[in-house]
Formats: C-alpha cells, structure tokens, sequence
C-alpha cells in the first residue's frame, strides 16, 4: 500500500505530522484529500511502533482574501485576520472559528483524529512564533534571495518578510513593512497594495512579536516546520511543482532556521469534470452532499484506495456503485487475508479501526433496485441491506441515471411491441415458472433461454421490455418475485401473444 511504501522510505522512529488549513470558508470535500493521507500515515506509524504526532492547524491569522458566494456582508472586513472577523451565524467567536468547527465535525465523521489541534492566531499572540519572526527579519536578505532564486518573485531591496497589523483599520493584507531595527518594524498600510482590499494610509512604527505582525506564508510554513520539528507534510500538487512554495520553504528552513530537509510530498486533487474542484471555482461539493450517498467507511475508502498522485473525478451519478463495490471487494480480502494491499484499503478505512464491522454488505446496485420495489418489504429489512438503504435511496433520488430508475408499468408497455417471435415464445415457457422465487426463479429463467437457444440477455430483456419498459433493470428472478403471481402470469401471456 502506497502508505507504507512512503513510510519505508522515511525510517526515523519519531515523526511529526503537519497539515493546516485556511479556514476562509465553507468546507467542500477537496479538503479531505489532506488530511485522510495524513491520518492513514499516523495510523501505520502507530501500528509500527515508531512515535508519530499529528498535527492539524487552523491557519486563522490568515487575511480574508477572498469572499464566499453567500457571505458578501463581511465584504468590509476584507484584508482583517480571519481570526477578528465576526462569525457569520453568531453563535462563534469569530468566522474562523465557525468554519474550524465544520472542520473538526467532518474529522470526527471520518475518523480523523489528530493528536492536536493549533491555531496560528494563538501561536502570534502567545509569543510562540517570536525566535522564528525574529530570524526571518534579521536575514531578510537571504528570504529576499530565495525568492528570486528559486521562485523568480523579485521583492524590492526594503522588502520585510512579516505584516502588521494596522492599529488603525485592524487590517492585514495591505500592510508593508520596510525597516527593522532589532526591536520594531517601520511600516504602511497602503491602499492599493492587492487587489481585494484597500488599506487606510497609517504609516507607523510597530513590535512584529506578540501577535502583532505576521509572517508572509510562504515563510510561515517553514517557521511551523522548524517550531514543530515537522517532519511529514503533504499537499495539494501546486506546492510541490519547481519553483513552488516547496522548494522555497525548503530552502528557507536549511538557510534561515538551520534545519535539514524534511518529508513533503504532493498529492492530486478531486476533479469535477475534469477541473480542480475549488469553492472559489463554483464546482465544489460539499461534504454532506457526499456523505448523503457514501458512508464515512466508504467515503473514506475512495480516499485510500487511491494512490495520493492520482486524481479523483468525482462525479456522484458514475463513482457511487462502483466505489461500494470495490470497498465489498476489499472487505473480503480483509477477511478471507487473501490479497494485503485490498485488505490494508479496507482496514485503514475502517472509522473505528478497533471495532470492525464484520458484515458483509448487500451490493449496492441491488439495494437500488429493491427500494424500487417496495412490496420485498422483508427484504429490506435484512442486516446486510437495511445500512445501504438510506445511501442508495439518496443517489437514487438526487444522482441515478434514467437507465437506473424503474417501476412497474400498470399496463403492458409499448416497447413490448419489439418483441421478436422468440423472446414471445420464451416468455410462454416462463409462465410455467412464475411460482418459484427469487434465486431459484432466477436460474430457472436462465435455464429455460438456455434450453431454447435464446441468448440470455435478449431473454431477460424480454421480461424487461414487458414489465418496466426498459432494455434492462434488476435480477429478473427478484423484478418477478416481487409481485403477485397471477399478475406476473398474465403479464407474460399479454406480453406472448
């Protein structure tokens, strides 16, 4: 599994594992990707008996940049820390700390349990981040080199790698700081600095420790590294392509924090139509959309059973069923011990790795197919089916294909008519076997197109094509079992004649 193999590549007994995230709006499950790769890697270090931390932090000294589609009323705390910014339901400390909440539900949903949440507000304000602030500011000129070097971003000759906050407007982004005597910085706030906010034209003189001034973040990543002694981080494949933030936070932690390298790798993203998904793009789905039709243990699933270099197109009509059947493919291999990496995809998508469900599950596909036919109550009622129900009656109400959907038809449909002379002569032999039932019935029906020479899928579709108008749907044997016998019968005499 792609999971140990990176781990066998990295032998040091005791790791610390990083990730992070702005929480600068509504969470959509691209999210996920991070932070499943980084909990899965715990979990075999754990397993190992080599000491890992797992580290979550909340990037919430971060500027809102940006506005999501339904929050424009914050539009004028556009440049603040995300951490001073009202929350939008006003039943949380702030904005961030309303969208850390989402986060941390989703963790416990999927079983992601980091050893420890952090929060870089928190790390500012307690003087946490104070030798690294000092560090960066007092070679400036080396963080100035880097950039160009590596990055080709040139910052001009006064450049400070860290940015107050304005005293006066509470903002962030618009602050550029110029000069460092060892103990303030000299800096504006400037109103055309970025784009997506303005600043207020306070010059002044401020301390960057404390918590009033951060770091710019392609330095505050490094800074995190060399606080934390991380030594395994992943993320999204843009940060690991040449001339990234990887290469610069690299070289930042060798030059200015006197660190060696550490682990950092890149992983793909969820696609949507072939596209990044992104809540800023407008073609991110949400975790609840998701965890509508997939169970955490199978949402998770389709999250390790891909190797982290592989995108994900994600599209709920096609991936559902399939993705369950993978998973039911693994959970056997788990318990029969037949295949290790199927069986490692199975138990590392387990939510509670200590209490495994042993059950093995009624096929999706046909959990679709029996809501459909609600006289099988008792069928619906089986442990192996009644935990699939709520999922498939989702994907079957918001995502199935039209070829999925079906329903008994009152009256012999029209496409009955298509009917060639050998498929009306087999549903005259079938009549004599209407009273059998389900798998019996089924084998049964196959024997007869057998016996007839008539190729088994145009037999079926006959029963098809006289019960739901379709060239295919469920199990024959079931779709007939389902109903009444003598109207099963006399369906099939109308249908032959």
């Amino acid at each position: 599994m792609w999971a140990q193999d990176f781990l066998a590549k990295h032998q040091a007994k005791k790791h610390v594992i990083n990730d992070s995230k702005t929480p600068s709006g509504p969470v959509h499950i691209g999210s996920f990707r991070s932070f499943v790769i980084h909990d899965v890697l715990k979990r075999v270090l754990d397993e190992e008996g080599r000491s890992a931390t797992y580290l979550y932090g909340f990037d919430d000294y971060d500027p809102m940049d940006g506005i999501p589609a339904g929050f424009e009323k914050l539009a004028e705390h556009m440049g603040k820390p995300l951490s001073s910014i009202p929350s939008f339901s006003g039943n949380f400390p702030s904005f961030a700390a309303e969208v850390e909440h989402n986060y941390q539900q989703y963790h416990h949903v999927i079983g992601v349990h980091p050893t420890e949440y952090y929060h870089t507000s928190t790390l500012y304000k307690e003087g946490r981040f104070n030798p690294q602030i000092r560090k960066v500011l007092d070679q400036a000129d080396k963080i100035r080199k880097i950039y160009a070097e590596i990055s080709g971003s040139k910052r001009e000759d006064d450049w400070l790698p860290v940015q107050p906050i304005c005293p006066q407007c509470g903002k962030i982004g618009t602050t550029y700081a110029y000069h460092w005597d060892g103990e303030v910085v000299t800096f504006k706030c400037l109103p055309d600095l970025v784009k997506w906010a303005q600043g207020c034209g306070y010059q002044g003189n401020v301390s960057p420790f404390d918590g009033h001034a951060k770091m710019h973040w392609r330095v505050e990543w490094p800074a995190k590294w060399d606080l934390f002694n991380v030594t395994i981080e992943w993320a999204g494949k843009d940060h690991a392509s040449r001339g990234s933030s990887f290469d610069t936070g690299r070289a930042i932690l060798k030059e200015v924090f006197g660190k060696e390298d550490i682990a950092l790798e890149g992983h793909e993203f969820f696609l949507k139509d072939g596209k990044k998904m992104g809540g800023s793009k407008g073609n991110a789905i949400l975790p609840s959309d998701a965890l509508e039709v997939f169970s955490p243990e199978v949402f998770r699933f389709l999250l390790v059973r891909t190797r982290p270099q592989q995108a994900i197109e994600i599209d709920l009509t096609k991936i559902v069923p399939p993705t369950y059947d993978e998973y039911d493919r693994c959970q056997l291999s788990y318990l029969e011990k037949i295949n290790q990496d199927q069986s490692d995809f199975f138990y590392y998508s387990q939510i509670d790795p200590n209490h495994i469900d042993g059950q093995v599950k009624a096929r999706f596909s046909s959990v679709v197919n029996l809501i459909q036919m609600p006289s099988l109550k008792d069928e619906l009622k089986k442990p192996e089916v009644a935990p699939r129900i709520p999922y498939a009656k989702s994907w079957l109400q918001k995502y199935a294909p039209d070829e999925v959907r079906f329903h008994i038809q009152e009256s012999l449909p029209l496409t009955a008519n298509a009917l060639s002379s050998a498929q009306k002569a087999y549903l005259r032999e079938a009549i004599g076997l209407v009273d059998l039932q389900g798998e019996e019935l089924q084998n049964s029906l196959y024997q007869l197109s057998q016996k007839l020479n008539l190729p088994p899928k145009d037999a079926f579709a006959a029963i098809y094509l006289s019960f739901i108008g379709k060239n295919s749907g469920p199990r024959a044997g079931v779709l007939l079992s389902s109903q009444p016998p003598e109207f099963v019968r006399q369906r099939l005499l109308e249908a032959a004649s």
